[in-house]
């Protein structure tokens, strides 16, 4: 999967109903795991959790909880034997209503509520092998919105259209306000990459 599909793919997720049971197979799912690798987690042949969670070796340990509990079962996540054993990278904790992640690797984090997690879809790029770079924050708001418009362009040519024209509109606005507020030229050409990949 490229980053266009993966990010319609949680956008999507984000969008339905929250199912602490089936979360963490979706989201794995939407970053390009295979049906067998999700039937062993399923089965708990691969899924080594110590908390109830689902755990993908060298990759996250992913935990819902009840509500207003994230933050704990973050940190159990952090200190559980199991995460260390399986040198997962990332941790993630979930409610339905907020979102926390940690990557254990940089020690980065995301706290966001749940609807707003696809807006940091970059943070999880490494779990479907796609290596990412820190960029400034001006590139990163450019280049989410070229995946936006890129996405809306090729929904455009199929029938029936799945966006609005409102939404496409509003994708091209910000995609051209991102795109004037460029500073270095360097930036152009991340851009030109990854619209016409």
């Amino acid at each position: 999967m490229n980053a266009v599909e993966i990010e319609q793919a949680i956008t999507d997720l984000a969008e339905q109903p929250f199912d602490p049971a089936e979360f963490p197979y979706a989201f794995l799912e939407a970053f390009g795991n295979k049906a067998t690798t999700l039937k062993r987690l399923r089965a708990g042949a691969s899924n080594k959790s110590d908390l109830d969670g689902v755990l993908q070796t060298s990759n996250i340990h992913i935990l819902t909880c009840d509500a207003g509990r994230v933050t704990q079962t973050l940190a159990a996540l952090k200190t559980s034997p199991a995460t260390a054993k399986a040198k997962a990278k990332f941790i993630l904790a979930t409610d339905g209503a907020h979102f926390e992640a940690e990557d254990l690797t940089s020690g980065e984090t995301v706290a966001c509520a749940f609807k707003d997690f696809p807006d940091h879809f970059g943070f999880f790029l490494p779990l479907a092998g796609i290596s990412t770079v820190r960029l400034p924050r001006f590139q990163i708001q450019q280049i989410r919105a070229t995946l936006s418009l890129r996405r809306d362009l090729s929904l455009q040519s199929s029938l029936p259209s799945r966006r609005s024209p409102c939404k496409l509109a509003q994708s091209r606005r910000q995609y051209r306000a991102s795109f004037g507020a460029m500073a270095p030229r360097s930036g152009k050409i991340v851009l030109i990459r990854l619209f016409f990949m």
